[in-house]
């Protein structure tokens, strides 16, 4: 089991606040927009007291005391549902070709998520190939997950009902990590332990599709007839302006923790959970870049290349995502890690 530590890094919130307010500040005024017809950030820093009064906290499975509240209020980052998307030959966004975006496919429909927007949204509530799925990028953590919003929950008469869910922002952080709210029931839900945990879905796991990172110039190559997120959210938004490029420079964690010890915080691997089986895979375990972890519910095929990892292939009973160590080691203590290709590791073994 991993050594805990915890790591304290309070000025990182006014740093990487102070770096968005200035971005945002330029990009209203380069606008040239009447001031009626702006966006105006929000002043009012909420309380963490007047935060948690939005939510269902019932049949907690985390430790209520340890939300972080940093600042945000409840859709200060605002989700996105419905978004508008083009084909890929109409265009111009990401105007960087090696810019990362999330491929997402489903019933034989292909659609980029470029990270550029998400770094402002956080979720998009979207339907691809006649599939509900949540998008989710949480930018402190540089996690990229993909969820099926269908969940199958039994009524009050026992019988099986299918509902859609719908994800918003909440404002709060655990474990470094976004953590979101069902906006019908206003339950939270953890992106990196992908499920419910608090209200009436608490212990509800999500169903993760395969996390495809790529460059955009790797997606249009790919899929010219594809189609990607556009610009025009319905927010005003600086979408060409990373104001977290800074921290993920850095080796700066955000928030008061207990994490693993085992890594570096910020190795950027693949989290792995089926059952009881846990795991993280980092690239170092990935000769020629391509890895198979096996597990009890069969092989997880994964690829790792310059935008990040690419889950390939991989069973509907196994969860897989791209996360940093710290927040998949806080979230699953007991995770097996995986730092060198498995020929190695068992040579040395004997």
């Amino acid at each position: 089991m991993p050594v805990s530590r915890t790591v304290i890094a309070s000025t990182l919130l006014l740093v990487i606040s102070a770096a968005a307010t200035t971005v945002w500040a330029i990009n209203l005024q380069q606008a040239g927009k009447e001031e009626k017809q702006r966006e105006q950030p929000r002043r009012h820093r909420v309380t963490r007291e007047e935060l948690l009064k939005n939510y269902d906290l019932s049949n907690p499975i985390i430790d209520i005391d340890k939300l972080l509240a940093p600042g945000v209020d409840k859709d200060g980052i605002p989700a996105l549902t419905n978004p508008r998307r083009v084909k890929v030959a109409d265009s111009d966004y990401p105007a960087n070709p090696e810019a990362r975006v999330v491929e997402v496919t489903a019933g034989g429909q292909v659609v980029a998520y470029p990270l550029g927007i998400l770094n402002w949204h956080e979720i998009a509530n979207d339907v691809v190939g006649d599939m509900p799925v949540a998008v989710t990028y949480c930018p402190l953590c540089d996690s990229v997950a993909v969820f099926d919003r269908r969940i199958t929950s039994q009524d009050e008469n026992g019988k099986a009902t299918v509902r859609t869910l719908e994800f918003g922002v909440s404002g709060l952080l655990y474990n470094s990590n976004v953590v979101m709210y069902e906006r019908h029931n206003m339950g939270l839900w953890s992106q990196v332990y992908m499920r419910a945990v608090t209200g009436p879905d608490s212990g509800t796991m999500l169903k993760s599709l395969p996390v495809r990172m790529m460059t955009w110039e790797e997606f249009k190559k790919a899929h010219p007839d594809g189609e990607v997120l556009s610009t025009d959210t319905g927010h005003d938004r600086p979408y060409n302006a990373n104001p977290y490029e800074g921290y993920l420079k850095s080796d700066r964690v955000f928030g008061q923790f207990d994490f693993g010890h085992a890594l570096p915080p910020k190795t950027l691997g693949v989290g792995i959970a089926a059952g009881d089986f846990v795991t993280f895979i980092t690239a170092d375990a990935m000769p020629g870049g391509k890895a198979t972890v096996h597990t009890p519910g069969g092989d997880v095929q994964i690829v790792h290349e310059d935008a990040g990892f690419r889950v390939v292939d991989k069973p509907e009973n196994v969860a897989a995502l791209q996360t940093f160590y710290h927040s998949w080691s806080a979230y699953y203590p007991d995770t097996k890690i995986i730092t060198e290709p498995a020929a190695k590791a068992q040579t040395e073994g004997n």
